[in-house]
C-alpha cells in the first residue's frame, strides 16, 4: 500500500543538497529528522473530496511541525531532540 512520510531535516542534511535521484535510491533506515507523518494511504481513500480534503489537510499540519522542529534544532546547534509533548496537529497527523 502507497505510504506518505513528512519528516524534518536534521542540520547535517540541511547543510548539503541532495538530489532526488539520491533520495530516492537510498532507502530512509534512521531518520536524523522528526517524522511529523506516517501514514498508508490507499487510493480508494481518495475517491471522496471529503476524504482527499482531510488527507491534504494532515499533511499540511505535518509539513508545518516538521518546520517547526527543524527551527527548534537550528535554534538549538543541530543537537535538539524533541520532546515527548507532541502537538495536536502531530497527534492527529499520526492516523496509520
Amino acid at each position: 500500500m502507497p505510504r506518505i512520510i513528512v519528516m524534518s531535516e536534521s542540520g547535517a542534511e540541511r547543510e548539503g543538497a541532495i538530489s532526488l535521484e539520491k533520495m530516492m535510491s537510498e532507502p530512509i533506515t534512521q531518520p536524523g529528522g522528526v517524522v511529523t507523518l506516517d501514514e498508508r494511504v490507499a487510493s480508494a481513500d481518495l475517491r471522496s473530496g471529503h476524504q482527499s480534503a482531510q488527507l491534504i489537510e494532515r499533511v499540511g499540519w505535518a509539513v508545518h511541525d516538521a518546520d517547526d522542529a527543524e527551527r527548534a534544532d537550528g535554534e538549538a546547534g543541530g543537537s535538539a531532540i524533541r520532546g515527548s509533548g507532541s502537538s495536536a496537529r502531530r497527534a492527529m497527523a499520526h492516523t496509520n
